[in-house]
């Protein structure tokens, strides 16, 4: 009977780590997903801005590049 008493304390043990842990692994991969793609998009900008430079040496005449959509959007 002991056995059967440690198996289902353990059972229920694990059932509540699993609901807190899914929800929270679950959060952080949204999260690493949004900073990877702001990362790319800083990429993105930073490669336009060097190319900019490079090409122009003249910033009145020609603007810098505006930066794209989403780069700086903070994580809801």
């Amino acid at each position: 009977m002991s056995d059967a008493i440690a198996v289902a304390i353990i059972g229920g043990l694990l059932t509540i780590a699993t609901a807190i842990i899914v929800p929270l692994l679950l959060s952080l991969q949204r999260r690493i997903r949004h900073l990877e793609r702001q990362n790319k998009l800083a990429w993105f900008y930073t490669r336009s801005l060097i190319d900019h430079a490079y090409r122009y040496s003249d910033t009145t005449a020609h603007p810098l590049p505006q930066p794209p959509e989403g780069w700086l959007d903070e994580y809801e």
